[in-house]
């Protein structure tokens, strides 16, 4: 572990600091006369979305906590604590709101679910037409379309977006027609569990969408917290009071509790985890049991918070700005994230501050274009009589028509931008697949064991725009069809994504293989020639212990280089010989293990614990050769 791992410290001690920056503490046995206020709440959101960015940073580098970084390491696996600071202070803002401005609910809609609406869509474009254009997700105008209304989610960090303005909406129905504030409350406990279940029966988005609604655990993991919030600020008095009395014991006790449970469930979910479906297996009660390890920590995370707030004033410039850029911030990160990672290799410091400083600047570009939208849509619909607005109105009107034929341009740009990108989607996935299967059809026939053949694409150098064709060995011929075998490693991988036992057909590469990869490498024409092992019942599969020793004539033949894309992703590399070790599909010497090759070409059927993600995937398919 390098000097730069300690150095991303930098990040979290400087996010605190801003957030403890002019903060004004009450004194030794004193409470603020004012606490839990709309200041501290959007201080402490402000902050926690620099968090959560910091947090998919983290992920990104430590492959989502798998790579030890050092320190930073653990905000790979913390990001839930951040999510819940939004849940709470958004279902507590709300019921405090209604409880404390007359007429609350009258302008809800207009002002409050557009204000949240106008930079998803924003953002929506913008991620369709930079990251969509060469993103599996996009694959046709449908793709584009849904895309940019959100409808399945380009941004995937929209879940909370959508969401957030589904709990609104139930919301304001709910104390809006309903008399009874008990029966509201009621209703808005109905809608959140019913939410919390279906997210966790519909399991993870395996499609090459991958952005469909409710689907992936963090849909529901701190989900609950909006009701919470809505409790607190309902029996705040209460709750204040209680905490008032019993502050001296329970901080420390909070704060003990905290460390002990967050540690627990880092270890359940590790062992036990969220992504537990497979065939026959939906794996509900491993995560049900994931989940109700992880809500106490959100609960007790947002207790320490309040306590805090309650003896603490936070207030500065930054976190202001902050608070004004939070939303269009957090929408637009993952854009320069997913593109500094993906195309460049700068160490992890130069890493972060790129993706602040870029993200920064751009949520403040569109912070702006947001406020002026809000402003004329606002304006907008309270103009409902031209005839009788005075003349200082109808210069008005006459220059909000102006803005909202500016607007409309804009959109038919944006709409003739995506029929010019769709057609460059369009011929990347579907002609040029076309062109390559033509090629691969006229040599499949002529090929012999040891040629070097291209079939199929996949991602495998991002410095270079689209999919580039996969090469492959040809290692058996039988009859009709010919074997091939990757000639470099494609990817880095886990055997499994659980510390547990397994075997081939129950492991998470097995149906990573057989689904993404299968989908995303192979166009439509080249999988009906992909045949399925008669052994294994797979279109794609892992060569054995045995094949592995039919199929190469020794260890250095069965060297493996790995692709661009593999290294970046964090595929293991041996330094002196730039090979990599790469995995078999026989189960090790224990049941956890499975078999590899190393890095020197030797077979080790003792093998390496199935959770590592660093292994090497070399897949293999039959080919018919005669269709």
């Amino acid at each position: 572990m390098g000097v730069s791992c300690y150095l991303l410290c930098i990040y979290p001690i400087t996010l605190m600091g801003i957030l403890l920056f002019h903060a004004q503490a009450s004194g030794k046995g004193l409470f603020r006369e004012e606490f839990w206020t709309r200041d501290d709440s959007k201080a402490i959101q402000s902050v926690a979305t620099m968090f959560i960015i910091l947090h998919h940073l983290t992920q990104s580098i430590t492959d989502y906590g798998a790579v030890d970084k050092g320190p930073i390491t653990i905000f790979a696996l913390v990001g839930i604590l951040f999510t819940a600071v939004f849940f709470f202070f958004s279902g507590y803002g709300l019921v405090i709101s209604l409880h404390t401005k007359p007429d609350y609910l009258d302008g809800f809609i207009k002002k409050r679910i557009m204000s949240i609406l106008i930079p998803f869509m924003l953002t929506n474009i913008i991620y369709t037409f930079t990251i969509g254009v060469d993103s599996e997700r996009i694959g046709d105008a449908l793709d584009v379309f849904t895309s940019i209304l959100g409808i399945t989610l380009i941004n995937t960090n929209a879940w909370f977006i959508v969401e957030i303005l589904i709990l609104y909406l139930a919301f304001y129905l709910s104390f809006k027609h309903i008399k009874k504030e008990n029966t509201s409350f009621g209703v808005m406990a109905i809608v959140v569990v019913f939410m919390v279940i279906a997210s966790l029966l519909l399991g993870h988005d395996n499609t090459r969408v991958n952005g469909h609604w409710f689907q992936g655990e963090w849909w529901y993991n701190t989900t609950v917290m909006f009701f919470i919030g809505m409790l607190v600020a309902r029996y705040k008095n209460q709750v204040a009071s209680f905490l008032k009395k019993n502050y001296k014991w329970l901080f420390p006790v909070s704060l003990i509790a905290f460390l002990i449970l967050l540690m627990l469930s880092i270890a359940v979910v590790e062992l036990v985890g969220y992504y537990q479906e497979w065939e026959g297996h939906a794996g509900y009660a491993q995560k049900a049991v994931s989940l109700m390890s992880q809500l106490p920590v959100c609960i007790i995370f947002i207790l320490i918070l309040l306590l805090i707030s309650m003896k603490f004033r936070f207030g500065n410039g930054v976190l202001l700005f902050l608070e004004k850029i939070s939303l269009e911030l957090y929408l637009v990160h993952d854009i320069f994230r997913m593109y500094f990672s993906a195309v460049f290799s700068f160490p992890d410091v130069v890493f972060f501050i790129l993706v602040f400083v870029c993200s920064i600047l751009l949520a403040f570009g569109l912070s702006k274009i947001h406020q002026l939208l809000f402003e004329r849509w606002i304006a907008y619909t309270e103009i409902t009589n031209y005839a009788i607005l005075m003349d200082e109105a109808r210069v008005r009107a006459f220059a909000l028509r102006r803005n909202i034929k500016m607007i409309r341009t804009a959109y038919v740009l944006c709409i003739l931008a995506t029929i010019v990108l769709t057609g460059v989607k369009w011929y990347r996935n579907y002609i040029l697949p076309v062109v390559n299967y033509n090629e691969e059809i006229e040599m499949l026939p002529n090929v012999q064991i040891g040629d070097q053949i291209l079939f199929g694409t996949y991602e495998t150098d991002y410095s270079e725009s689209g999919k580039e064709r996969i090469s492959w060995r040809v290692v058996d011929i039988q009859d009709d069809k010919v074997l091939l075998v990757s000639q470099q490693g494609l990817t880095g991988y886990y055997y499994h994504a659980n510390h547990i036992d397994t075997n081939w057909y129950n492991s998470t590469i097995r149906r990573m293989l057989n689904k993404e990869f299968y989908e995303e490498a192979f166009c439509k024409q080249e999988r009906e020639l992909i045949v399925q092992n008669e052994e294994l019942g797979d279109k794609v599969f892992l060569l054995s212990v045995e094949e592995a020793l039919r199929y190469f004539e020794d260890d250095e033949d069965r060297l493996l280089e790995a692709t661009p894309n593999a290294f970046i992703e964090g595929i293991n590399q041996n330094s002196r010989n730039l090979c990599s070790w790469w995995w078999l599909r026989d189960t090790g010497d224990e049941a956890n293990k499975a078999a590899v090759v190393t890095m020197f070409g030797e077979i080790d059927q003792s093998g390496e614990y199935v959770n590592i993600v660093s292994g090497g995937v070399r897949p293999a398919v039959w080919v018919d050769i005669q269709k």
